[in-house]
């Protein structure tokens, strides 16, 4: 299936639920509309997160890490689809 012209395919191959929210066992968990609002009018927002899920990282969100995610994971043309997705208002 091509994750790109189903970005809830794409998102739940990333861990999120149809439900908004990312799943993390055992850690807090943040809605897709938390994430659009905390980053809304920046032009800068969709490469800043795109590099965010290729590198991981923690604190943006909570304590919790969240691991790397390479283009075996999700294709770069996948993750700009779901991170647009996210992101759209």
């Amino acid at each position: 299936m091509n994750t790109a012209s189903n970005p809830l395919m794409a998102a739940v191959l990333l861990g999120l639920t149809p439900g908004g929210l990312a799943v993390v066992t055992g850690a807090r968990a943040d809605t897709f509309g938390a994430i659009a609002a905390k980053y809304k009018g920046d032009p800068k927002a969709a490469a800043a997160l795109a590099a965010r899920v290729r590198s991981g990282g923690k604190g943006v969100w909570g304590t919790v890490p969240m691991p790397p995610a390479d283009a075996r994971t999700i294709s770069d043309a996948d993750l700009r689809s779901v991170i647009g997705w996210i992101l759209a208002p």
